[in-house]
């Protein structure tokens, strides 16, 4: 190796530590996790100006919070990136409970869905959302399934031909068919 070669490689090196080293300093690559009780609280206090939290129900993996106030409201906080973020859940969000695991779907569609996973009190939590909206955190809820059998026809008297399957042989008032 030349010179050159040598003082490019050192560069090189040097720059690669210096940005490994501001990554570090800026936090990035950090896997942000809800500590315990008192941490969502905070969080949960942080995103909304006079919200005072006495409950929570904290996601076994510690990415996300249910926090409840006095009042009844209840505040959603999740990681997002290398921070939180935290929006109130309230009658336009949608919950699902499976088992252990309540699902959050949020308005926003930039929020996205957040699965925490709470053991026993999942059903608890849920039907605090049903009380929070009217509505009910349906366990095990899907699109309802469409029939398969198809509709009655209108005319039942019509025959088996083509043209009148098609509604080109209706039967008129005093019924006679209309040939079209």
């Amino acid at each position: 190796m030349n010179q050159a070669a040598l003082i490019q490689l050192g560069a090189s090196l040097v720059a690669v530590i210096f940005v490994a080293w501001l990554v570090k300093r800026m936090g990035l690559g950090a896997d942000p996790r809800i500590a315990d009780a008192d941490h969502a609280i905070r969080l949960a206090e942080e995103a909304e100006a006079g919200f005072h939290g006495v409950e929570v129900a904290r996601d076994r993996a510690g990415f996300a919070a249910i926090v409840r106030n006095a009042e009844g409201r209840m505040m959603l906080v999740r990681a997002h990136g290398n921070f939180f973020a935290a929006r109130p859940v309230d009658a336009s969000v949608v919950g699902r409970l499976d088992k252990d695991f309540l699902t959050l779907t949020m308005p926003e569609k930039t929020f996205g869905a957040v699965t925490l996973q709470l053991g026993k009190d999942a059903g608890m939590w849920a039907s605090r959302m049903r009380t929070l909206s009217g509505r009910s955190a349906e366990p095990n809820a899907a699109a309802p399934a469409r029939s398969p059998t198809r509709p009655p026809t209108e005319y039942p008297e019509m025959g088996g031909r083509v043209g009148e399957r098609a509604g080109a042989a209706a039967p008129s008032s005093e019924g006679t068919t209309n040939r079209a």
